[in-house]
Formats: C-alpha cells, sequence, structure tokens
C-alpha cells in the first residue's frame, strides 16, 4: 500500500530530526520503495517516510532519493529518508508532539477526518506563512491561455483572488506536484489521497491555481471503484471544500439509468453547501448509440441502412490497445439479451478478439472488450452480435477508446454520449473549445442530451457550459505541457466560480450555477444546445451579475432528443459491472464471420456529416 499523503501541518515547525547519520543514508532494494508496510509519518511540518522490511539491518552506503513521496511535501519543507528496520524504529525518539504508531497497527491507513489536522486547522494556520494583502498575480514559468478567454486575469486586476474558497481536485494523482512548487505554478496543496499516481491531477491544480491564486487547493484520487469516488467526494466535502472538480467518467456506470454515483452526488448536493463541476468526457468522436438492427449475416448494422460499411472502424498500430465498453437498453439486474463484441482486421476478416461474460453478471446489460494489438499496425472492423437472442433491447450504446490510433468516422454517432454523475441535473458538466479558437467545439467532446429510459424515460439536457483547453502547463509529472480533452475545460470552471464566490460569499451555489449559465458567450444553436450548453463561460459578465441585487434565470431552450421513442416503464433493479472477461485469441472461432468485411479504405470523409441528428425513420416507434 502506498502512503495515503495525508498532510498535517497545524503545529509549529519542529526542528530537524536528530538521527544517527547510519539512519540518513542506506541501500534499499528497490522492492523496498513500494513496501506495503511503508508508512508515511507526519511530525510537525517534518515528512518521514520510514519503511520496516524485515530484513537487513540499515547501513550506510548511497544517499536515498524522494521517490516514494512523489512530491506531497509543501514548499521548503524538511525531506527525511530513513530506512529503518521495527527495532531501529522503536529506538528513533519521535519529538514530543507527535505521536509514532505501531508500523503492524492498520489503522496508520485508516482516514479519520475527525483527526485529521487537514480537515480540521483553520485557513489562517495552513495557508502560507506570509500571505501578500495586494491582489495576486501569476508568478509560475507558465500560464494558462484559457485565464484570458475567460477574462479571468481582468477580474483578478479588480481585486478577486479566490481567497476563502476551498477547491478539491479527484483525479489520477499528483506526480511531480514538488517541481510545479518549486518553479511557483503551484503553492501549498493539501493531499487527501494519492494511491494511483499520474500527473493530470497536477495540471488540473495548476489551471486552479493561474486563475484563482489564494484560494485553497485539496487533492483525492479517484479510487478504484464508485464507492471510492464516493467516499473521495465525502473526504474532500469533509475537509471544507465548497467547490469540487473531476475529470472522471466511469464507464461501469449505467448508461440508460442513474447509477450509484448519480444518486450519491445529487444527494449531497442538496444538504450541503456545494458547487460541483465536471468534464463532459472526451467520447465526441468515439461513441455510438442506434436501434438494434441485426443484418442478413447477423451483426448489427452500426449504418442502420444497408451501407456497405456497417461496422465501426478503427486504425490501431502495433502495441496499441482498443477498448470497446457496451451497453443495452435494458434494466440493470434483469437484463434477457445477450450482445458479443468482436473485433475483426477489416482487410482480410480475420477475427482477432471476442468479449466473454462470466454467468453471474449475465442479468446486467453490459459488454466490455479490450484488445491489444500485438501484432502489425491494422485497420480493424468492430463487431456486435447477439449471443442467444437480443431480448428486450432496441438500442445499442457503445463507447471507444484508443491508446494509439484512430477512429475512423463511420457510423460514429456523437449525439446522446453524456452519461453518469455527468448527467446529475446541479452538477456543471463542461464542454472544451480551443482555447486557440474559442468560438468551435472540440471534435472529442462530448455531447449532450442523456436520455435515461428507466424507471421512466427522462432526457437531461447536457452539458452546461464550455471552457477551453489545449492550454499550457508545466508538465511536471512526466505530463503533457500542452493539456487538451474536457479534464482541461473543467478546472477552469472551478476555477472561475471559486474567483467570484470569494466575492460574492452570500451568494448560494444555485445563484453561482445560475449568473455562470446567464453569463455565457452564447455559441452553437442560439439559447442552450448539446453541444455548446449556454455556451463559453465570461468571468466579468458572471461578476457583474452577480454583483447585482438579482440575477435572471437562464431562458429555458427546449432541446428535443434524436433518441425519442417509446419505451414500456419498468422499476430498475440494483446491480453492478465487473467480472468481465477479455479473450484475446486471433484464432478465436467465430460463426458465419463477417468476411469479407468492407476496408475502411480510402482514406475519406464520409459523405454524410457524423456529427449528426438521425432522422425519425431510424428508429423503432
Amino acid at each position: 500500500m502506498r502512503p495515503s499523503g495525508r498532510i498535517g501541518g497545524g503545529a509549529e515547525r519542529e526542528k530537524p530530526l536528530d538521527l544517527p547519520r547510519s539512519l540518513l543514508y542506506a541501500e534499499p532494494s528497490a522492492s523496498a520503495w513500494e513496501n506495503e508496510n511503508a508508512t508515511l509519518l507526519l511530525w510537525g511540518d517534518e515528512r518521514v517516510y520510514i519503511s520496516a522490511p524485515e530484513s537487513a539491518e540499515p547501513h550506510c552506503s548511497i544517499p536515498m532519493t524522494p521517490k516514494i513521496l512523489r512530491g506531497h511535501c509543501d514548499v521548503g519543507a524538511v525531506l527525511l529518508l530513513v530506512l529503518l528496520t521495527g527495532a531501529a524504529l522503536a529506538s528513533v525518539a519521535a519529538p514530543a508532539a507527535a505521536v509514532v504508531p505501531d508500523s503492524n497497527d492498520s489503522a496508520v491507513f485508516e482516514h479519520d477526518s475527525s483527526t485529521d489536522p487537514a480537515l480540521s486547522t483553520p485557513p489562517a494556520e495552513i495557508g502560507p506563512e506570509t500571505e501578500s494583502e495586494s491582489p495576486i498575480t501569476a508568478t509560475g514559468s507558465v500560464m494558462t491561455t484559457g485565464d484570458a478567454v475567460m477574462g479571468t486575469d481582468v477580474l483578478r486586476a479588480q481585486g478577486l483572488t479566490g481567497a476563502g474558497i476551498r477547491i478539491g481536485v479527484i483525479s489520477d494523482g499528483v506526480d511531480g506536484i514538488g517541481s510545479s512548487q518549486t518553479s511557483g505554478d503551484l503553492d501549498r496543496v493539501w493531499v487527501l489521497s494519492d494511491e494511483h499516481g499520474g500527473g493530470e491531477g497536477t495540471a488540473m491544480l495548476e489551471i486552479i491555481h493561474d486563475v484563482a491564486p489564494q484560494a485553497e487547493l485539496y487533492f483525492h484520487d479517484n479510487g478504484g471503484n464508485a464507492s471510492d469516488f464516493n467516499r473521495a467526494i465525502d473526504n474532500l466535502v469533509a475537509a471544507g471544500c465548497t467547490v469540487i472538480v473531476d475529470d472522471i467518467t466511469w464507464l461501469n456506470q449505467p448508461f440508460f439509468e442513474k447509477g450509484e454515483i448519480a444518486d450519491h452526488l445529487e444527494n449531497l448536493l442538496t444538504t450541503h453547501r456545494l458547487v460541483y463541476v465536471t468534464s463532459a468526457g472526451n467520447y465526441g468522436d468515439a461513441h455510438y448509440q442506434g436501434s438494434v438492427k441485426i443484418n442478413s449475416r447477423g451483426y448489427q448494422d452500426f449504418s442502420g441502412t444497408g451501407s456497405a460499411h456497417p461496422y465501426l472502424y478503427a486504425y490501431v498500430p502495433s502495441g496499441g490497445a482498443l477498448s470497446v465498453y457496451m451497453q443495452w437498453d435494458e434494466p440493470f439486474g434483469s437484463a434477457k439479451g445477450d450482445f458479443d463484441i468482436l473485433i475483426f482486421d477489416s482487410r482480410t476478416g480475420l477475427p482477432l478478439a471476442r468479449s466473454v461474460r462470466q454467468y453471474e453478471y449475465q442479468s446486467d446489460p453490459c459488454e466490455k472488450l479490450v484488445w491489444i494489438n500485438g501484432g502489425v499496425s491494422r485497420d480493424v472492423a468492430i463487431a456486435v452480435c447477439p449471443n442467444g437472442g437480443t431480448g428486450g433491447a432496441r438500442t445499442l450504446e457503445l463507447f471507444t477508446h484508443l491508446t494509439a490510433g484512430k477512429m475512423w468516422p463511420d457510423n460514429i454517432v456523437a449525439f446522446d454520449g453524456i452519461w453518469g454523475h455527468q448527467a446529475v441535473p446541479d452538477v456543471i458538466t463542461v464542454a472544451a473549445v480551443n482555447a486557440s479558437t474559442p468560438d468551435t467545439i472540440e471534435s472529442y467532446s462530448s455531447r449532450g442530451p442523456v436520455t435515461y429510459l428507466f424507471p421512466n424515460r427522462t432526457v437531461i439536457q447536457k452539458p452546461d457550459i464550455s471552457a477551453p483547453d489545449c492550454v499550457e502547463v508545466t508538465g511536471s509529472g512526466r505530463f503533457v505541457s500542452s493539456f487538451s480533452g474536457t479534464s482541461a475545460a473543467a478546472p477552469h470552471i472551478a476555477a472561475l466560480c471559486a474567483l467570484i464566490w470569494s466575492a460574492h460569499p452570500d451568494r448560494s451555489p444555485a445563484e453561482i450555477r445560475s449568473a455562470l449559465y446567464s453569463s455565457a458567450v452564447d455559441l452553437g444553436t442560439p439559447g442552450r444546445d448539446n453541444v455548446y450548453g449556454w455556451g463559453r463561460a465570461n468571468g466579468p459578465t458572471m461578476n457583474a451579475l452577480l454583483a447585482g441585487s438579482a440575477i435572471p434565470g437562464p431562458a429555458a431552450v427546449a432541446t428535443r432528443s434524436p433518441f425519442e421513442k417509446f419505451y414500456p416503464k419498468g422499476a430498475p433493479t440494483s446491480g453492478s459491472i465487473g467480472g468481465l472477461i477479455v479473450r484475446q485469441d486471433a484464432s478465436i472461432p467465430v460463426p458465419d464471420s463477417p468476411y469479407p468485411l468492407p476496408t475502411a479504405y480510402p482514406r475519406k470523409p464520409p459523405t454524410k456529416p457524423y456529427t449528426r441528428w438521425y432522422p425519425g425513420d431510424r428508429w423503432a416507434s
């Protein structure tokens, strides 16, 4: 288990521990750095990483590097890395104010919000030791260009700083955060948990710090499942965060009904003073939704028209991975139909992979296939076939993800590609526009609306707002220096809300959301649409609205869903997705293989746009 990264800090800074020189150097094995008994002890403001392997007393050899700490300490904090055995640990006296837990005590790894200094220390004691009374300007090595696009640079010139607002970020990890602090691109960050690693959280924090430099920043990793994610939200709320932003989409949450994350967040927003922001997702050019229509070969006709190109197509280079996630419109826990996902070489028809589900999960209407291309680069076709019947399914929905390569636009459907907690009405769901061309949506930005079918058919208009991506970050933690995607757009909105809320602390979360939407620069179809939401965020106009005595609500614009069909009413049954077996075998026997498959060549744009509303005759009545 990696150290949780819990940050202490109410007490005055203790003097460095007086440890024997032999304890300051050691020659640990590589596995010692990831030892499951490793504990991050917090003694005042000194971070001491203690690993207690069972073998070998510490000995003087070579200086150790602070690899495991991943830069989680504050600016100026002293790092002291010690490799100790249990006996040696017992011989080291901690400062009088500290309690050294037993190295075998499992409570060391538990998060207790009632005793965690990060959750109980007043803001004045956890902020920088020296604060300026004048407006704060960016002093780091890079500045997001999204700042000027939203006009938040104008607001800071007027004295807005984000002071008094705590912002929580949920993402993969905060790799390289120490480098960002050293360069001045981040100040103090309270890390509640960082179990997974990755640098995207650091990049999001940098954007927020650029826009709202005096807001207090907190981080929590996304965890490994829905329960972990809900716990991350709860921990940030317990830490006093009133603005929370994430860039996480859970493909194992239901597409056609609310899941446990959406339920939890919806309840939380009704009981807490909280503005919650999330990314819309990056599936605008990697999504399909359409009626079940099986062709004469026994496969889904994604074109719906008997086209010569009836499948989904992708280019996957050698070593690349293609993931396909599919659900169909039956309630979780009571699905009667079953479908399989298949991947073929689109030139030869050679079957490359087929999904297989474990029996106990067959009551959930879901399927998943991950294929790693261990051979030559290929153009492939993604096909779907019933396996024992379609049951009551009348609609299929698929999302694809490539680690390298690209999806071809044939039969891709951008609309109705948002689901999960992004669909919660009071969550601010953010689409992406390029900072250099801020009036144009990114092709990959997920489109709305959200169509729930169970227990009753409900259409939710999403996304809500657009913000810039393709902006500059430091690239710390081996992250990219040009940050693109809705993951980059979402922290801009979180920072904007915090910046303005700090100047109008008496306003409610609903008023903050309303002002954000009402002040947006309208883009696309007049009024709200399912591409840009209400439009591109505009900081100065939003601030002016909140400064007035009344805030006009955004005008309601009715936008029909392209997926208007009649569905029988039915109560959803709880269920979970998981245990999906992936079989990657080029020799998989496939009955009635659709050979020869139409090739995706020549590579030219399709004759019809792939971002479109479907005509009515494509759907069952």
